[in-house]
């Protein structure tokens, strides 16, 4: 599986599985340092801010359409942050791309290439946990 070969050892999938259950029995009950918000989907960050344990902080890299509501005295009580990144310097992609030559990490199975149709298999493969990205050359 694509999944473990990156180092995945666990997928949860919140909208089957009880993530609050799940990070409760890793942590102890502690909850988590950090929470990256990659989904830009109100729900997916409302429901993660209860599971960081105190002095966590919450991240969002997502882009969200919406307003999220979120009550402050949850962060004042957690000592929780909150905070937002968007942006990548020239130097960030420099050491990326310095880390990927010195082959600190494997990429062979990142990004994999598909013609216009394996569109809906490779789809379908992904959310099984087999692959991480792909793009879909329509010019065949």
């Amino acid at each position: 599986e694509t999944m473990a070969l990156l180092g995945v050892t666990q997928i949860v999938d919140p909208i089957t599985e009880n993530l609050g259950t799940w990070v409760g029995s890793c942590t102890g009950g502690g909850g988590v340092d950090y929470i990256f918000d990659a989904a830009g989907v109100a729900i997916a960050l409302t429901e993660a801010l209860p599971l960081l344990g105190p002095g966590g902080t919450a991240v969002i890299v997502g882009i969200h359409s919406q307003d999220i509501r979120v009550h402050p005295v949850s962060l004042v009580v957690g000592e929780h942050s909150l905070m937002g990144s968007l942006a990548y310097t020239h130097q960030d992609f420099v050491e990326v791309i310095e880390c990927m030559a010195q082959g600190v990490y494997d990429t062979t199975y990142w990004v994999e290439e598909v013609g216009l149709d394996q569109y809906v298999p490779t789809i379908q493969r992904m959310k099984q946990g087999s692959g991480v990205k792909a793009i879909v050359n329509v010019s065949d």
